[in-house]
């Protein structure tokens, strides 16, 4: 099984979390928006025991070469045939043709230059708003940890996030993200939920995609009219993880550029709570809350796998954790489906008990890796205030809401401009789905001008979702 963890159809199956209180409220937050007059400070880099480094800015964000992708070039007719046969007919009737072109570019990790691949997927149209065609930043959701896994190599399945978002009249700028540069040579390590790379690798693809949007590539697409020169961020369940850490990380890697909102669906913004859920009981979190540890494992370069993982048969995960979770698999198969799952045979004791004993420590530097890497233990300073939709399913059982609401609470308390969107009766991937419509709505109008409805940080009662069937 290729794992998605939203969008298509056939994906993850979720079912029943239990609600958070309905109508709950964060405390009243200061709305007034930082302003950073002097170029800000570089961003605390690494950490948690890794080797210190420097982050270079020469050379970086340049386009390497592009080309069109004829088969992610596709009808409006056709994503429409998609949406029907997904189960959301209420997305059935996107407005635009969409074209695809594939980038490869610089970018850096870890302090060393590297090259990555995305795509830029623009509408088909001539009929731009007065501001021009708005621009979206989108990270991709879970779409594997090896190279051939890029969305930009990928069948219409694997790229369908970008795709639908281009046919709503966006012109949509998708880094696969570091690690996943469709080649079978060596990579560097994909980090999905490492903020920092996510954040670096995506602005450095935005850069890239800009120069060639005022360039070449411009003269020989099918788009017309111009672009907005603001940008909106979007992203779903990893995905959902990620943007949030682009737009912290934003005013130290791309000051001069105005975000002007965010949306992020099912984001787990709490990494401790996921892996709680995910030891406690096999389910959808588990297989990819080892993922997550293996990716932190081999970005940070510390840590001993057996901390986390059991190491007795028949799985040997800690021993054999590369091979079993599918790394060295080109087709991106993961075996979660294959026995034993069982969360004693995958995780050691001290993991599955961190979280009711709150004792993370035992499983250090894991523990600081998750920290470090859930939005309100984070150590990168917010500069900005950026309205951000956050996009919950009831039934969730990838990213379980009710175990995100103190961490949505504490980012309110900590100054976060969220809203709390939430779909009722809605799986991981369904809510994403459903959400469409809004969320499209969400981010054109405060590209417009027009004033967000009602107060931050509200968490009302689960409502039907506009695309729900």
């Amino acid at each position: 099984m290729r794992v998605r963890t939203w969008w298509c159809a056939g994906l993850v199956a979720c079912g029943g979390a239990t609600a958070p209180d309905a109508g709950d409220t964060a405390p009243e937050v200061d709305t007034s928006t930082p302003v950073v007059d002097a170029p800000p400070p570089e961003p605390p880099l690494g950490g948690c025991g890794m080797a210190p480094y420097t982050l270079p800015t020469e050379g970086v964000g340049v386009p390497l070469s592009y080309e069109r992708n004829d088969a992610l070039t596709v009808s409006r007719g056709l994503l429409g045939l998609a949406a029907q046969v997904a189960g959301v007919p209420g997305l059935a009737q996107p407005p635009y043709d969409v074209e695809a072109w594939n980038v490869r570019m610089t970018t850096r990790d870890r302090g060393q230059p590297v090259e990555a691949t995305g795509m830029i997927v623009m509408p088909v149209g001539s009929d731009p708003p007065d501001a021009g065609w708005p621009v979206a930043l989108l990270v991709h959701s879970f779409a594997g940890l090896a190279g051939p896994c890029s969305p930009s190599q990928g069948s219409l399945e694997e790229a369908v996030e970008a795709l639908l978002i281009a046919s709503r009249g966006f012109v949509v700028l998708a880094p696969d993200l570091i690690g996943l540069d469709g080649s079978t040579t060596p990579w560097p390590p994909h980090a999905p939920q490492v903020g920092e790379q996510v954040a670096i690798g995506a602005w450095d693809f935005h850069a890239a995609a800009r120069e060639l949007l005022a360039g070449d590539l411009r003269q020989q697409a099918s788009l017309e009219g111009p672009l907005d020169d603001r940008l909106v961020l979007w992203g779903a369940s990893q995905g959902g993880h990620g943007v949030l850490f682009t737009e912290l990380y934003g005013p130290y890697l791309a000051p001069d550029v105005e975000v002007v909102a965010v949306a992020s669906g099912t984001p787990p913004l709490d990494l401790r709570a996921i892996v709680g859920q995910a030891t406690a009981t096999w389910g959808d979190a588990s297989g990819l809350a080892a993922l997550t540890l293996l990716g932190m494992k081999r970005w940070y370069g510390v840590g001993d796998l057996a901390t986390v993982f059991g190491d007795e048969p028949p799985t040997s995960l800690a021993s054999t954790a590369e091979t079993a979770l599918g790394m060295d698999t080109p087709d991106c198969a993961l075996p979660f489906d294959e026995p034993p799952r069982d969360v004693a045979t995958w995780f050691t004791p001290g993991l599955r008990d961190a979280d009711q004993t709150g004792q993370w420590q035992a499983v250090a530097p894991f523990d600081c890796f998750l920290a470090s890497n859930s939005l309100p233990g984070t150590p990168v300073a917010r500069l900005r205030r950026t309205p951000i939709l956050t996009v919950w399913g009831e039934r969730d059982e990838v990213v379980d809401p009710t175990l995100q609401t103190g961490a949505f609470d504490a980012l309110c308390e900590d100054g976060w401009d969220l809203r709390w969107l939430g779909c009722a009766e809605a799986d991981h991937a369904e809510a994403n789905l459903w959400a469409i419509p809004t969320t499209t709505r969400f981010l054109k109008d405060r590209l417009a001008g027009v004033a967000e409805e009602g107060a931050a940080c509200v968490r009302p009662d689960w409502a039907r979702c506009e695309a729900q069937p």
